[in-house]
């Protein structure tokens, strides 16, 4: 992840100066675009990696199904209307409108590739999301969906190596679109993990209906939460210690804090971090793991054992290793969270926020996701 921390963060940069001219910012459109899907099939990767380890972790949240579906359905829109296919959502009984609980980042993955697989072989036609959600007893439902389109159809053959890892119905597929052949053998994991199915119905010729059932919770809608809203629009001034050695890395990530109006200050390894932290007071330590000199498990080690103003400071892995064994390395090390490059300025926004008050840090939680911010707690309370 460590390069293409670089490009994607460096192009986001970019993006944001208004004196650059027409053609190279299409450039730098294109740039982040590839070092997205670039991560992307990285993370395909560690994601299959994850579920044949049985290492795959689940959080619950709720999720407004309508604009979860809608978020999907809407990056699909424009490649749709290039190819003048129709791209509709259709909800029985009104079930888009429900609240439910379950990990939206996953279900998310799921949507995204059914959805996406369909527009992208459909040339004629339709592609429709259906959703149903049929309620049970103790406010548990069965979710339903499915993501039916017009294209080519699957042969029988076809269907029963859908859903095996690497495995494409035709190998001309991966030389004209690209990809790894790991996205629905991941979409039956999750599936399979959330205690539901996945499976597919094709006629060659007339076009496949892809499906997802899955029990889940259902809620009512939660309150809003103006105080988190408020705290958001009002960003506190924090002085940062930003320990990273790849210097493009380290000017990717400084932009971004002084954009967000921080005051940051560099080390470009562990030691030199623990020679800042022992005379200076800093309200975040964002801390890369692998660096020469001394890493970013010692540097944590030394800074919570001295006797300096920090021992207390919230200390954040910023880390390119995103396997639970990882994780568990930082927080056992001391220190409060972890964030999995490449760093994005809407996270890095939302973890400033939630430190604003100086009471509440990142605390690490064992069955946190990779790439998601661990818990929020009172640090008061926490001692």
């Amino acid at each position: 992840r460590t390069p293409l921390n670089a490009i994607i963060g460096l192009s986001e940069i970019l993006l944001e100066k208004r004196r650059l001219q027409r053609e190279v910012q299409e450039d730098v459109h294109s740039i982040r675009r590839s070092g997205e899907m670039l991560l992307d099939i990285l993370n395909e990767v560690l994601d299959y990696t994850s579920i044949e380890n049985n290492a795959l972790k689940l959080e619950e949240r709720e999720i407004h199904l309508s604009e979860l579906l809608d978020s999907c359905i809407d990056l699909f829109r424009s490649n749709a209307a290039k190819k003048g296919v129709e791209l509709s959502l259709v909800s029985h009984r009104e079930s888009a409108d429900r609240w439910i609980v379950s990990d939206p980042t996953r279900l998310r993955q799921m949507l995204l590739n059914l959805i996406g697989n369909a527009v992208k072989f459909t040339d004629v036609g339709s592609v429709t999301v259906t959703v149903r959600l049929e309620d049970m007893e103790d406010q548990r439902a069965g979710l339903g969906i499915e993501v039916s389109d017009t294209g080519p159809g699957i042969s029988r053959e076809g269907l029963e190596k859908l859903f095996k890892p690497f495995a494409q119905v035709d190998s001309s597929i991966t030389r004209k679109y690209g990809g790894t052949g790991l996205g629905l053998a991941i979409a039956k994991g999750i599936a399979e993990k959330m205690n539901g199915k996945i499976g597919a119905e094709s006629t060659p010729g007339q076009g496949s209906t892809f499906w997802i059932r899955l029990p889940v919770k259902t809620t009512a809608m939660p309150k809003p939460g103006p105080v988190q809203e408020e705290k958001l629009a009002r960003l506190p001034r924090l002085n940062v210690l930003l320990v990273e050695d790849n210097p493009t890395n380290r000017k990717v990530a400084a932009s971004m804090l002084q954009q967000l109006g921080q005051n940051v200050c560099c080390a470009p390894d562990g030691e030199q971090a623990v020679r800042l932290a022992a005379s200076n007071r800093y309200d975040l330590i964002l801390m890369d793991m692998q660096m020469p000199v001394m890493s970013g498990i010692e540097a944590t080690i030394a800074i919570r054992a001295g006797s300096g103003p920090n021992r207390e400071t919230c200390i954040l892995a910023m880390t390119a290793n995103a396997s639970p064994d990882d994780h568990k390395a930082c927080l056992d090390a001391g220190m409060d969270g972890f964030e999995s490059k490449p760093v994005r300025k809407q996270k890095l926004h939302a973890m400033l926020a939630a430190l604003g008050d100086g009471k509440q840090t990142l605390v690490g939680d064992k069955g946190q996701m990779p790439g998601m911010l661990p818990v929020l707690q009172d640090r008061d309370r926490a001692a």
